[in-house]
């Protein structure tokens, strides 16, 4: 709300204060009609007398051009005023609370009228008088600003430098950001010093590996999570994932370093770096054919039904899809019949998308712009029954079972059906995968992968399956050729296991029983 200084807050609470600049004058401000200023504080009385320190000094100089008592410095330099507000250090030693310091004594044009002209300004604020030396400009200290702020404007501007508004970069940030908060606390950046930094180095590597899930979910803070995993011997963190978190944290004070809410470099040498091999070690693994045969071999494929087991339909394709596709979870989860299509050829695919259905609020999503795609559908799938399955079906293909979370997105439920948490075992446990395998839903992607680059170009692979490729590619071609092209390519995956046991017909009946 602007007060009689014209002073606004914006999106992020910071004030600015907007100075207007009398006709007669423009002239000798590149014909601006007003000078606009950030004030660098969420606080409002610091704004008012910051603001006031602004005008005090335009006043001045006004009334210099109005007297024209020596040439006049270049417009540009007129408000060459240096502010955070804290605390300040003469060159004489004295130190002084305030809002403002303003030094023109290094501008080569600056006749000693003009300093003290400056000086007239600063008197009639009340503050102390700038020292006698016209060398040594003010010392300050860092922003009263909250780290809270920090991050919403770090948000903002990483929106426009590599994130996308509501895809999986952006979502994931944010949840980042928000628990490097907790971590550090929302205190003023002036109290944020290199012991906060210690402190979530320290931290990153005792967290447990599923803070929101099972028992934990239950505790509020992070403190408590990470001593109750210490008391039960959960696991933590993987060194991957401790890196990510710290590397933008590190890019966090950086911004807030480069926009002077804080001062020192409070990173010095920590890091957290991560090896080849413990990269490797952590990375989620393919799942081998052998490991298919056990998952097809489950009770979910099986004639009899596992005792106090609920069937839905996601249990039984998933698995399938997520084989034959490549495709990530909340991608398969979240799809429409709708993005079941087929080409004027005939060729019927996957069209992965993030746009929505008009009567839905819930959400879709994808990981990136190249998570936009279109997918054949394999040969095999087809013969296993899927069309037939999404025949007469509208809206939602997996309408039961599943439901949308704004963490997990559409896959949440699935995630924890097949993954398993630190409260129950998954389908993988029950088919004889232990929790530390290495090897999750995601693993049906790698097995994708890993099969089919041994077939066909990695350009093409990337396409397929939504990666974003480090390089330019010429193949480029229109829809109806590349989903043919992309239909040859994927008929050459092909698993050494046995689908014959497989029919959605005896899951159907199986789930009467």
């Amino acid at each position: 709300m602007k007060t009689a200084l014209n002073i606004s807050r914006n999106r992020h609470g910071i004030y600015y204060v907007r100075l207007f600049i009398p006709k007669e004058f423009r002239l000798h401000f590149q014909h601006k009609r007003e000078i606009k200023r950030s004030l660098r504080t969420d606080s409002k009385r610091a704004a008012i007398k910051m603001a006031r320190a602004y005008r005090a000094v335009l006043d001045q100089f006004v009334a210099e051009l109005q007297n024209m008592k020596f040439p006049f410095p270049d417009p540009k330099d007129i408000l060459r005023v240096t502010q955070i507000s804290g605390l300040f250090t003469l060159p004489n030693g004295a130190r002084f609370q305030g809002q403002i310091s303003v030094d023109h004594s290094d501008h080569p044009n600056a006749p000693e009228e003009e300093r003290k002209s400056v000086q007239a300004a600063i008197e009639a604020l009340g503050l102390p008088a700038l020292a006698t030396s016209p060398t040594t400009p003010l010392i300050p200290v860092a922003s009263s600003v909250r780290l809270a702020s920090v991050i919403d404007e770090f948000v903002q501007h990483k929106l426009g430098n590599g994130w996308t508004e509501g895809e999986h970069a952006h979502e994931q940030g944010k949840q980042r950001l928000g628990l490097l908060l907790e971590i550090v606390g929302d205190k003023p950046c002036s109290e944020i010093t290199n012991q906060d930094a210690i402190h979530v180095w320290e931290t990153l590597p005792k967290i447990p590996t599923n803070p929101n899930k099972g028992s934990l979910a239950k505790l509020a803070t992070l403190s408590e999570k990470i001593a109750e995993a210490k008391r039960a011997k959960l696991p933590v963190w993987e060194k991957r994932n401790q890196a990510v978190h710290w590397e933008l944290f590190v890019s966090l004070i950086k911004f807030a370093k480069k926009k002077k809410y804080i001062l020192e470099d409070i990173i010095e040498d920590l890091t957290i770096k991560v090896s080849k091999k413990e990269s490797k070690a952590n990375s989620y693994k393919p799942f081998s054919d052998a490991d298919l045969d056990k998952l097809i071999h489950g009770h979910v494929f099986l004639p009899e039904k596992a005792s106090r087991t609920a069937n839905h339909d996601y249990h039984f394709w998933l698995p399938l899809l997520a084989m034959y596709t490549g495709a990530r979870l909340n991608e398969l989860c979240q799809l429409l019949v709708e993005d079941i299509k087929k080409t004027p050829d005939g060729i019927w695919y996957i069209d992965i998308t993030d746009e929505e259905q008009e009567d839905k609020q819930e959400k879709k999503s994808v990981k990136s712009e190249a998570g936009r795609r279109k997918v054949p559908i394999h040969s095999k799938l087809i013969e296993l029954g899927f069309l037939e399955f999404i025949s007469g079906k509208s809206g939602q293909i997996f309408s039961t079972g599943l439901s949308y979370a704004a963490k997990g997105k559409w896959g949440k439920n699935a995630s924890r059906w097949f993954n398993g948490d630190s409260a129950c075992k998954g389908y993988k446990q029950n088919c004889g995968f232990t929790a530390n395998s290495g090897k999750v839903f995601h693993s049906f992607r790698k097995s994708f992968a890993s099969k089919l680059i041994n077939y066909i170009p990695v350009e093409r692979l990337a396409q397929m399956i939504g990666h974003e490729q480090e390089y330019k590619t010429t193949f480029i071609y229109i829809d109806e050729i590349q989903i043919k092209t992309l239909k040859d390519d994927i008929e050459k995956l092909r698993y050494e296991i046995d689908l014959s046991h497989i029919s959605y017909e005896s899951f159907v009946a199986k789930a009467k029983k």
